[in-house]
């Protein structure tokens, strides 16, 4: 009975492993798979995956243009959060004080977050490419059946099916509870205020609120034991 129910563990251990591992294809794979890590998709292409190679292809076009016009600047800003404050300039045409426009600290470190995160997606959609190449490629040297395009969405609607259902969930989940999370705790370490005008400009200051917290919250503990011995020690001369 024992040895039954090991097998069994066994076989369904099986039923979530795969060959087909990065590293395999970095060690094993052919020219085309290996010119995949450079050229997503490029390896589902050469074996007649012509439609997902593309798909794969315009992933890693979009992210590169994304980075070159935006993403390298958010990175670039991210340490520093600006430097250039908003200022206040007095009109003398129209009498009035007009606002030059500042970087806002806000944006930078939503953005600069958000572009991590969207490095580590693009990362992820790398590993699937790569493991999809040197699949179709091992699926090729064996003569097996290789999936179109159509054949593979209709895998979605089956053994795939899994993959369809979770797919929009996760994707909120990382929108707007991941995406968030990691904002509101990065801004734990910034001098971010809405007093004196701070909340246009801030900084990253590690852990000094923290400290500061803490000494705060020391400091109302002394005051709060130094008064209860004071009171004990008027109750006790009363008596």
């Amino acid at each position: 009975m024992g040895v039954s129910s090991v097998l069994t563990k066994m076989k369904k251990a099986d039923e979530f492993t795969t060959p087909y591992t990065c590293m395999a294809a970095i060690k094993k794979g052919g020219i085309e798979t290996k010119l995949s890590m450079l050229v997503m998709g490029l390896g589902n292409f050469v074996h007649g995956q012509k439609i997902k190679g593309l798909l794969f292809l315009a992933v890693e076009v979009a992210y590169l243009v994304f980075m070159a016009v935006n993403g390298i600047g958010f990175i670039q800003m991210l340490p520093s959060l600006g430097s250039v404050p908003q200022e206040e300039i007095w009109d003398e045409v129209n009498q009035v004080y007009i606002y030059t426009k500042g970087d806002q600290s806000v944006l930078i470190l939503l953005y600069g977050v958000a572009t991590v995160l969207l490095t580590l997606l693009m990362f992820w959609a790398w590993r699937g490419a790569l493991k999809s190449a040197y699949r179709v490629e091992c699926l090729a040297k064996q003569k097996k059946h290789i999936n179109t395009f159509s054949q593979d969405l209709k895998s979605l609607l089956n053994e795939n099916l899994y993959r369809l259902l979770m797919t929009p969930p996760m994707i909120f989940i990382f929108a707007f509870t991941i995406l968030p999370l990691i904002f509101m705790i990065c801004m734990a370490f910034t001098s971010y205020s809405k007093i004196d005008n701070h909340l246009m400009l801030f900084d990253w200051v590690g852990l000094e609120n923290f400290r500061t917290l803490i000494a705060e919250r020391n400091a109302e503990l002394l005051d709060t034991i130094d008064n209860e011995c004071k009171h004990f020690a008027t109750v006790r001369e009363l008596l």
